[in-house]
């Protein structure tokens, strides 16, 4: 079953997802949660760019922890990058490029 919860999170075959507290979906679901039990399997990037990671992808893995260290039933979290070449190269970059300074000083606070 997929779902959604926090802005930029994608569920996969979630059970009981909802109640993480997670909302909203991006279109190329950066982060994606998957549920079985007591086991969390968070997914972060898209399998492009190195899974590197926009400011909004930041924190929605922020909210995602958030809310999966609220649930008692919780017993591991596993984390891991899309595809099979990199983990993840941290921000995306490009991002910064015509940013201000204090949207590069946003985004450094959102990791």
């Amino acid at each position: 079953m997929t779902g959604t919860g926090a802005v930029g999170v994608r569920h996969e075959e979630c059970n009981d997802v909802r109640r993480h507290g997670a909302a909203g979906a991006r279109a190329d679901g950066a982060i994606s949660v998957r549920r079985d039990g007591a086991v969390a399997t968070v997914r972060v990037g898209t399998g492009r760019r190195a899974n590197a990671l926009a400011i909004r992808d930041w924190r929605a893995l922020a909210a995602v922890f958030e809310a999966l260290g609220q649930d008692p039933s919780l017993g591991a979290v596993v984390v891991s990058g899309r595809g099979s070449a990199t983990f993840s190269a941290g921000s995306d970059m490009r991002e910064w490029l015509s940013a201000r300074p204090a949207e590069i000083d946003a985004s450094f606070a959102a990791m």
